[in-house]
């Protein structure tokens, strides 16, 4: 087993440790959301690497980034308001019913384009980061069905 795939075997590990409560925290260091950069839909990890979102996947990530507790997918409609002020700064549209339409086929009960955005945030992330910081920074599902980006300190 090549190192990449042993430190993510072992990264898997103890998150699923710390979640089911044998650990206290990972040795892995948290972050504070603050560390991770948001600019004109590029994204700066603290490691300096840098990936590329579309005005949607950016707004997603921001949301998360703003709660790094989590979020429950089928709660997603409590966070419209929210979700729709971060796509309108992110979209190059003047048009607010556009993005409103948007934002409410994102948050649709059976639709399933937030998880594919997140899908596609997961494969950019992919692109450029190593295997271990791909786990710690892409959002996904956790304990509880709680989405989340793992890095973050809650």
């Amino acid at each position: 087993m090549d190192n990449s795939k042993c430190a993510l075997a072992l990264w898997r590990l103890y998150e699923q440790l710390s979640e089911d409560g044998f650990l206290d925290e990972f040795p892995v260091e948290f972050i504070d959301p603050g560390e991770i950069k948001v600019d004109n839909h590029l994204i700066v990890f603290p490691n300096g690497a840098r990936v590329e979102l579309t005005a949607m996947e950016c707004a997603i990530y921001r949301l998360f980034l703003r709660h790094p507790s989590g979020i429950r997918l089928d709660a997603r409609w409590q966070h419209y308001s929210e979700l729709l002020k971060i796509y309108g700064r992110e979209s190059e549209s003047s048009d607010t019913d556009w993005k409103e339409r948007r934002i409410d086929d994102l948050c649709e009960d059976d639709s399933a384009h937030f998880s594919s955005h997140i899908s596609h945030i997961r494969r950019k992330l992919q692109a450029v980061l190593n295997p271990v910081d791909v786990e710690r920074f892409c959002i996904k599902k956790h304990t509880g069905g709680i989405y989340r980006i793992g890095a973050l300190r809650r």
